[in-house]
């Protein structure tokens, strides 16, 4: 069975190359505000039903395929964080997160035609003190306006933190690997191939 990454990001396609050879790649084209504001307060349910909503889109297209599709969504003290679209806000953000902390679950989603599993993989990201000053040249560097939690762990974001707590590392950037690789073989798929 041919293998489908339900997904345009050169992150999650870097990511993916590590274990696969051979998959296609689709971007799944919906309105995905109406489930936003359904989990409006859940991280983990909203970044499942995302995730599915993808993967359901990307099998309509692509029905003899194994489907992976993915989300994540970022909460700080039990609220969903958006992307700021701007440096000052994206400021202000990290300015509030200065030691203290946030959560980003990372979902997955593989599909086929009769069959279906999710899975998410939590991260904890906890802020070292942060100065303004700092925090401004971070953001003039990494220009972290399009990400959730105003940063990315492959521009310098991972000097902001004390530490991290995660079961898989590679899910901070999109597919937590491990897991993914596991379920793949499950389903027949050969790595590395």
């Amino acid at each position: 069975m041919k293998l489908l990454l339900g997904s345009t990001s050169p992150y999650r396609l870097a990511q993916l190359k590590q274990i696969c050879l051979n998959f296609e790649t689709y971007k799944a084209e919906f309105d995905e505000e109406p489930l936003k504001s359904k989990f409006k307060d859940q991280a983990v349910e909203c970044a499942l039903a995302l995730s599915e909503a993808k993967a359901k889109n990307a099998l309509l297209r692509y029905p003899d395929h194994i489907v992976i599709t993915g989300d994540q969504v970022a909460e700080f003290e039990g609220k969903i964080l958006s992307k700021t679209g701007s440096k000052e806000k994206s400021i202000e953000q990290l300015l509030e997160f200065s030691g203290r902390a946030l959560s980003l679950h990372t979902a997955i989603t593989l599909a086929a035609k009769d069959s279906s599993q999710s899975f998410v993989v939590p991260s904890h990201f906890h802020f070292r003190k942060l100065e303004r000053a700092e925090i401004e040249a971070y953001v003039d560097f990494a220009n972290p306006i399009d990400c959730s939690g105003s940063f990315k762990i492959e521009m310098g974001g991972i000097a902001l933190f004390e530490k991290i707590e995660t079961s898989d590392f590679s899910s901070i950037q999109g597919l937590p690997l491990i897991e993914l690789s596991r379920r793949l073989r499950s389903m027949g798929v050969e790595l590395f191939k």
